[in-house]
């Protein structure tokens, strides 16, 4: 079975890896634009991918001309989205197109208008399967018009050899061992709860002055003492940060347009045994619950300090959460397990 996996410029290594289990029994392939993928696979086929001004106020970002002349090569064709111009134009050129369906706002504005319309239309009709990364991702592909028969929710799963408990030097080397720290990973914008999640920190450690919050991601940040800003952090080095941490911190802010449509950290962090400290009102609370974390209200300063300030002064606590969470994580989100569900659904396809 010749299996191309199409990801546009979104392809990366950590949703790659739920594939790469595959690689002994399908000849796996994957189809990317120029840029540089953050791992290496020597059957990654990279396309010309056309994405300005004017294709973006058309709908037709990220277009990719050649995509249908790969896809006829395959047996079977994974995309990504229904509303992209390549899982479109691959779901024209291959019938056994499958694809994955992330967003779970069917009042998004991509689905109602335009070239996405067109697209998102068409594939969710003539796909084999949609496979939905979440049950509220499944209601949205539902509730834009898919037969609920070909809609599957199968979660990802991440690298367990990769993200596991293990003794991280980490606080010796930012000076602070001995000391408590909360860790938050991803994009430094107001919707991830960076904001309020600084802004509770701030009252924290107001009492608390052996309480430091580590950040790693893009974008502008507030200062303030006690924060560590490491920025950007390649990959393969963020398990020695979740590893240093006594509590992960996603305090995800959902909003019209946009919620969190999985929260791929969470699951890392779950797998290097961390209680996580999260909110409700998005796929979130279909990966975490308060048997692994705490839960709270998003956009809430006072539940997240309160959240904070229990697992900071309850090591006991911190440990059963932390137990459970990598129980959870083994038992549901290692990515070989991903591998042998998807490959079934494959060979219902083929």
């Amino acid at each position: 079975m010749k299996l191309l996996v199409i990801r546009g410029p979104f392809l990366s290594y950590s949703e790659a890896v739920n594939f790469m289990a595959l690689k002994d029994k399908v000849d796996l392939n994957f189809c990317t634009s120029e840029k540089e993928p953050d791992f290496k696979y020597d059957k990654i086929i990279k396309l010309k991918t056309y994405n300005n001004i004017l294709l973006r106020a058309l709908g037709l970002q990220y277009y990719q001309p050649e995509i249908e002349n790969t896809a006829k090569k395959f047996d079977i064709c994974h995309g990504v989205e229904s509303y992209l111009s390549f899982s479109y134009k691959a779901c024209k050129a291959n019938s056994n197109f499958i694809f994955t369906q992330w967003e779970t706002i069917p009042e998004h504005p991509v689905y109602k208008k335009g070239f996405r319309k067109k697209f998102s239309d068409f594939v969710i009709k003539n796909s084999k399967l949609i496979h939905c990364a979440s049950q509220r991702a499944k209601e949205c592909a539902v509730n834009l018009g898919a037969d609920e028969k070909k809609c599957f929710v199968l979660k990802f799963g991440t690298d367990l050899s990769m993200f596991k408990p293990a003794k991280s030097e980490l606080k010796k080397e930012l000076g602070i061992e001995g000391k408590k720290m909360i860790f938050f990973a991803g994009r430094y914008a107001k919707e991830k709860g960076i904001n309020v999640l600084i802004d509770a920190f701030r009252e924290i450690r107001k009492d608390n002055k052996d309480v430091y919050l580590v950040t790693a991601g893009q974008g502008r940040i507030k200062k303030m003492h006690g924060l560590i800003d490491m920025g950007f952090v390649p990959y393969s080095q963020l398990p020695k940060i979740y590893n240093a941490c006594d509590i992960f911190c996603l305090p995800s802010i959902p909003h019209k347009l946009w919620e969190e449509q999985f929260g791929r950290v969470l699951i890392e962090a779950m797998a290097c045994g961390k209680p996580v400290v999260s909110t409700s009102g998005s796929a979130i609370t279909e990966v975490v619950s308060n048997k692994e974390g705490v839960i709270v209200e998003p956009d809430s300063r006072e539940q997240l300090i309160k959240a904070l300030n229990k697992l900071i002064e309850n090591d006991g606590l911190r440990e059963k959460l932390g137990k459970n969470a990598l129980a959870r994580a083994k038992k549901e989100y290692d990515c070989r397990k991903f591998a042998g569900e998807i490959l079934k659904k494959y060979k219902e396809m083929f």
